[in-house]
This record gives structure tokens, C-alpha cells and sequence, in this order.
């Protein structure tokens, strides 16, 4: 009897991953392909390089904008060209993906959400920030810190918050049951 019982939540087990996987990967895939519309991605783009490139002025970081080409004036005067990639749009739209398919309630989603898109924006900026001052002093330091530190990182918060998200939507949970 014990037998059937565990075969049985292995398969309730099987079935919830499965379908948390077909859900968070059609949330992924249509979300990708909403932000790869042209005018929605260039928008991205150009919000993206514009305030990055006024923050750099903040910072003393001295640039000029052509476009969506941020080009550093002292330095290594290197020319750094904004692509989908540098938007930042593509951890979130992983944590939507992952968030939306957790089984939780709607207001849980949607806060995770709404504090995934702030997250992902501002570690995005200071991501930007730090390369580009980084770039101005050395660009093969650049392409180090951009390849290995900062997508080493990224991966690492998404992972990080998706899974404190997943305690806070439950932890709610369980102190309201042990309060009956």
C-alpha cells in the first residue's frame, strides 16, 4: 500500500514539473518574442542608451550618444553599441516565465514580478555603470568583467531571487495556516 502511495505522489511529483516546464517555457518564448518586435525593441534599446549614457554623465564618465552607441570621450574612447542583450529584458523575462508558472496566488505572482522588473533594472544599470567605467580604464578588463563576472552574476540573481520568491510565497502561506 505504502508502494502505490509513493509511486503515486512520484507521478503528482512528474506531472508538476512538467508542467511548470510547458508553462514557464511558453511564458519565455512568447514574452521573447513580444520584446523582439521591432518597435518595442528598439524602444528598449534607445531608453536603454539614452539614460545609461546620462548616468555615466552623473558619474563624471564623460560620453557622447550616437543612435544607440554610447561612445566614451576619455580613456580607451571605445564605442560600446546597445543591443536587445544590454536591455536587461531577458533575465526578466526568465523570471516572469518561472514566476508565472509557480503554483501561488495571483497577487504573489504579480508582486514577484513587479519586484523581478526592479531588480532586473537596477542591477542592469550598475551592471552597465561598472563595465563602462571599467571600459574607459582598460577594454580588455572590459571583456573579461562582461563575459565572466557580469552573465556569471545575472544568472546567479535570477536564480537567487526566483528562489527566495518561491520561500516569500510560501512562508505567507504556512504563517497563516499556523495561525488556525
Amino acid at each position: 500500500m505504502a508502494e502505490k502511495k509513493d509511486i503515486n505522489e512520484k507521478g503528482d511529483q512528474r506531472r508538476e514539473i512538467l508542467r511548470f516546464s510547458a508553462v514557464a517555457l511558453l511564458v519565455i518564448v512568447g514574452l521573447v518574442l513580444f520584446f523582439s518586435i521591432n518597435s518595442i525593441e528598439n524602444f528598449l534599446i534607445n531608453f536603454t542608451a539614452r539614460s545609461t549614457g546620462f548616468l555615466l554623465n552623473l558619474f563624471g564618465v564623460r560620453n557622447s550618444l550616437r543612435g544607440s552607441t554610447i561612445l566614451l570621450l576619455y580613456g580607451t574612447k571605445a564605442k560600446f553599441q546597445i543591443i536587445p542583450d544590454c536591455t536587461g529584458i531577458y533575465p526578466f523575462i526568465i523570471l516572469v516565465g518561472f514566476i508565472l508558472a509557480y503554483p501561488a496566488t495571483l497577487k504573489k505572482k504579480l508582486l514577484g514580478i513587479v519586484y523581478a522588473g526592479l531588480l532586473t533594472l537596477i542591477i542592469n544599470y550598475i551592471r552597465l555603470l561598472m563595465l563602462l567605467l571599467v571600459a574607459e580604464k582598460s577594454f580588455k578588463a572590459f571583456q573579461y568583467a562582461h563575459i565572466f563576472i557580469w552573465q556569471t552574476t545575472f544568472i546567479i540573481l535570477v536564480i537567487f531571487y526566483f528562489l527566495w520568491w518561491i520561500n516569500w510565497s510560501k512562508k505567507e502561506k504556512l504563517d497563516a495556516q499556523q495561525k488556525r
